[in-house]
């Protein structure tokens, strides 16, 4: 059985909380937060920066950070 492969972009992030949203001014508690990433990484080279929100991938909201993951 082959396991499936998943791509590793370099990124560490956590899920948007009540007081994120609130110390980032964001109108909604959704969305993922970066908290590091992995220098000459994927994300690192796309110009994501540590403490950025991400609030969608590929035009699709984000929930929270186990929506991040890629489709099946």
């Amino acid at each position: 059985m082959v396991k499936p492969q998943r791509a590793y972009i370099g990124v560490r992030i956590r899920p948007v909380t009540e007081t994120l949203a609130n110390d980032y001014n964001l109108p909604n508690v959704k969305g993922i937060h970066v908290n590091s990433l992995t220098e000459n990484g994927a994300a690192y080279d796309a110009g994501i920066k540590s403490g950025d929100v991400i609030l969608q991938i590929n035009s699709k909201d984000l929930v929270c950070s186990s929506t991040a993951r890629a489709d099946k």
